[in-house]
């Protein structure tokens, strides 16, 4: 009777401390999961911030801010370009590919430079790294001054407002996530998946 007693005790305490280490776990990875959402917002947040668009900034030459599609964005932005830069204008662009976001930042120092540029698609951009992944999806709604949705094209204008929608996981999830079958996915994505939402104003300057 007293090893059985001794045994059943236990077995309880083992289950205690194996319930407490998984909720400790997914504690862990809660919070690092919002940490990471904060820092790629921060940093989208701040190039927006600094985004310029003009017409006839030189005569016959515009700053153009344009959105390629839901998941892209290409606009010049006044920030520190890195030692040895002779201008504060950085090309910057965002794209979502194969999980991951990416930025692109090319500044005066590179010859792709050329803030005066179109750029018809994102993707010929120089200079993209991977911000993060585990991305599951990424978009850019961008709004004008009567608050209607819209996609700007090569315009001299920016938007008024833009809300950046991201929806990822934490990177252990993300880890098993990439293990499973194709069919196991999408309920695992509904399980684990957070959205986070971040509105940038930009007041629709630029001429």
């Amino acid at each position: 009777m007293s090893v059985a007693l001794l045994a059943v005790i236990m077995l309880t305490i083992c289950r205690f401390f194996s319930n407490a280490q998984t909720i400790g776990t997914a504690s862990l990875n809660t919070t690092e999961l919002y940490q990471d959402a904060r820092v790629i917002l921060d940093v989208v947040t701040t190039d927006l911030r600094g985004a310029t668009a003009r017409r006839d900034d030189i005569p016959g030459q515009h700053i153009y801010f344009h959105q390629p599609d839901a998941s892209s964005l290409w606009f010049v932005a006044v920030g520190d370009a890195g030692p040895g830069a002779r201008s504060s204008l950085i090309e910057l662009a965002y794209r979502f590919e194969e999980n991951q976001i990416e930025r692109a930042f090319v500044g005066d120092a590179s010859t792709a430079w050329n803030i005066y540029g179109q750029r018809d698609d994102a993707s010929d951009q120089h200079g993209y790294q991977e911000v993060a992944d585990g991305i599951m999806s990424l978009e850019f709604l961008c709004y004008n001054a009567r608050s209607e949705l819209y996609t700007p094209s090569q315009t001299t204008t920016l938007p008024v407002m833009v809300v950046v929608s991201l929806k990822m996981m934490d990177g252990r999830s993300y880890d098993f996530w990439q293990r499973l079958p194709q069919d196991k996915r999408e309920e695992f994505e509904l399980k684990t998946c957070r959205e986070f939402r971040k509105t940038v104003s930009l007041g629709g300057r630029g001429s």
